[in-house]
């Protein structure tokens, strides 16, 4: 979890190779402000240099630039609360894996099917998701909640 306590945005302006001029912004973190302006001084100028070979600016990768999440609060080692770009407060957590699993609607036949005795899908799914995560980390603690 990489979560940097600065950020910093860098503008400037590159000519492509066909002559035409971009906007070009980027963000850059560190721990402090100096560290961030520095970091995001450098990005452009590797993006600058990249628009004036032809190249494209590239794909944002996940995972392999930090979040630029608000730093709400450290409630203890290896977890941050941070709010998102919609305005959500957000548990960061080195050790906690949170899934949502969306099963679809059920219809009027599976409703039928549980009238004779058919088991309900999501109970399966669940039954399913249960087993896996027990053979998978024996030693871990987890809890499922239908919503």
């Amino acid at each position: 979890m990489h979560v940097p306590r600065s950020w910093c945005k860098a503008v400037g302006q590159a000519e492509n190779d066909q002559g035409k001029k971009l906007a070009l912004s980027v963000w850059g973190w560190g721990a402090d402000e100096s560290e961030a302006r520095s970091r995001a001084g450098e990005r452009l100028q590797r993006q600058i240099e990249r628009m004036r070979g032809g190249g494209a600016l590239g794909e944002y990768e996940y995972a392999t630039h930090p979040l630029r999440e608000e730093i709400l609060q450290a409630p203890g080692p290896g977890a941050l609360l941070t709010r998102n770009r919609y305005g959500a407060v957000v548990l960061n957590a080195a050790g906690l894996l949170v899934l949502d699993i969306d099963l679809p609607p059920m219809g009027a036949l599976r409703r039928l099917g549980r009238l004779f005795g058919k088991p309900d899908p999501a109970e399966e799914a669940q039954a399913r998701l249960r087993a896996s995560l027990r053979e998978a980390a024996p030693a871990s603690t987890f809890r499922l909640y239908r919503t």
